[in-house]
């Protein structure tokens, strides 16, 4: 054979055995274990190629062998692998780094395929490298102890008994809904909640619509309102509702002004005084937290309050408390401040409705009160 004959069995020989190792190695690779394919390709391939190396002349009978031999692996070496042939083929090539787009497919057009199985489609891109070995698990850490939940503080700490209520905005005035009760009925009205005003406040048409009568010899008072001050005839509620809270017997001053369009009156300070305050300006709420006492105001208009002195011999001032209650309501206690050199107090109990009821002080001696003042300090129904 010459030169050229034996350059061109040699580059068919090589060409080949390239093809028979990818083949090999390719479909190792597909089942999980690439190492085993290159054991494969060695074992099949290597101690055939190296026994016709001992065969003269080599120059012919090793290429010849190599094709041969090369060549048998392709046509036999299908029927037993799990694989298609032509991507085994391909996953051999990827697997080396070299070219495996349509190197399968283009060798099995021209070695044809003796496993007898149908033909199959195949993908021509490179199939993604073996994984790698596991490694050795780590020794598990301790598990750390749970970090406790972050604890949101409550900016407004509002209370479970606290009295949580929405408010409606007008200009500068906050308007909330109350319940009134009255001989008609109970009649829900938004009112101005007001802390300035002394008490609060109804216009007639409200008064009405309660069934709430001012007396012509009712209490007249002088309170002081957003406005200024104001002299009015009051009268009594038996109680309102303010965000699910009662607050029973609240006094109620006529004021025409005081209402418009948008509210019935104002919610005074003889209610607001019942609570602790906060506004929530940025959601719009009142958060009130209820506490005991704040009735002096409402049960102030209702008592007529005189007191008289009297020292005897030994220098001892005595000052006689009269309380008249004008109310149609006993009052439990009224608490007096009488006002002179020195401040002392008094405290008249039991005063019935429509009557009076008194109480006497004696005041230390020496006591310089030829002037003195009284009020009231505390009062509840």
């Amino acid at each position: 054979m010459g030169t050229v004959g034996r350059i061109l069995l040699i580059l068919i020989a090589s060409h080949l055995l390239v093809l028979a190792a990818a083949l090999l190695i390719g479909a190792a690779t597909l089942t999980g274990s690439s190492a085993a394919g290159v054991f494969a390709a060695a074992t099949l391939l290597l101690p055939p190629l190296a026994a016709a190396a001992l065969v003269p002349p080599r120059n012919i009978v090793l290429p010849g062998a190599m094709a041969g031999w090369s060549l048998a692996v392709l046509l036999a070496a299908p029927a037993l692998l799990p694989a298609p042939a032509p991507q085994a083929v391909n996953a051999g090539f990827g697997l080396v780094g070299g070219g495996c787009e349509g190197i399968g497919e283009l060798a099995y057009t021209v070695i044809p395929d003796l496993s007898g199985a149908p033909p199959v489609a195949v993908a021509a891109d490179c199939p993604e490298p073996a994984p790698t070995a596991p490694t050795a698990p780590t020794a598990p850490t301790a598990p750390t102890a749970p970090t406790a939940p972050a604890v949101v503080s409550d900016p407004l700490a509002v209370g479970p008994g606290d009295v949580v209520l929405s408010y409606d905005r007008e200009g500068n005035s906050i308007i909330v809904p109350v319940t009134f009760e009255g001989p008609r009925g109970n009649v829900t009205m938004p009112m101005i909640f007001d802390t300035g005003a002394t008490l609060t406040t109804l216009n007639q048409a409200s008064l009405s619509e309660l069934g709430l009568v001012i007396a012509p010899d009712a209490p007249q008072i002088t309170s002081q309102t957003a406005g200024g001050l104001r002299t009015s005839q009051v009268t009594r509620t038996p109680g309102l509702t303010i965000g699910g809270h009662r607050v029973p017997v609240v006094t109620i001053s006529e004021c025409e002004p005081c209402a418009d369009e948008k509210a019935r009156g104002l919610l005074g300070m003889n209610v607001s005084g019942r609570f602790l305050i906060t506004i929530d300006t940025e959601s719009q709420r009142l958060i009130l937290r209820p506490r005991d006492g704040g009735m002096t105001k409402d049960v102030e208009p209702w008592v007529d309050l005189s007191a008289s002195a009297m020292a005897s011999a030994s220098g001892e001032i005595a000052v006689t408390l009269t309380a008249k209650n004008l109310a149609d309501q006993d009052i439990s206690r009224v608490r007096v401040r009488i006002d002179c050199a020195q401040t002392a107090y008094g405290e008249i109990k039991d005063v019935p409705a429509g009557a009076s009821a008194s109480e006497t002080v004696t005041l230390p001696t020496g006591a310089d009160c030829d002037n003195y003042t009284i009020q009231i300090d505390e009062a509840a129904w």
